[in-house]
């Protein structure tokens, strides 16, 4: 199930007199792993009260997330942590010109390494 029918279920309930919490603990019942949490439904029941609901999920304005899933970033990401791999997440960020949270993100989601602390 995902979040339309999400939202389409939770209009549902919401017309049928149930609460917020009574519409999460069936969800969280249902769908264990995937359900939404207690606030997102809250907000949703806030939106249809307000008569702003919409059951399609609304993209978000601005400019997509393309740096950090960009090939080419997360190849030369690989390439400069296997020169140097004491290499920081911002010294790297500066050499590839992308936001370290972006590095962050290549280092831990796509390459899937793991920091490590020295003490």
């Amino acid at each position: 199930m995902d979040v339309p029918n999400f939202r389409s279920y939770t209009l549902i309930r919401y017309k049928l007199a149930k609460t917020v919490s009574q519409i999460h603990t069936d969800l969280t019942i249902a769908f264990p792993e995937t359900c939404p949490s207690l606030w997102t439904i809250a907000r949703w029941v806030s939106e249809i009260y307000e008569g702003s609901f919409r059951l399609e999920k609304r993209t978000s304005p601005g400019r997509p997330r393309e740096t950090r899933t960009a090939e080419d970033n997360i190849a030369r990401v690989k390439e400069l942590i296997e020169r140097n791999p004491r290499m920081s997440n911002r010294k790297l960020a500066a050499d590839i010109s992308v936001p370290h949270s972006s590095v962050f993100r290549i280092l831990t989601d796509d390459l899937r390494f793991r920091i490590v602390l020295s003490s």
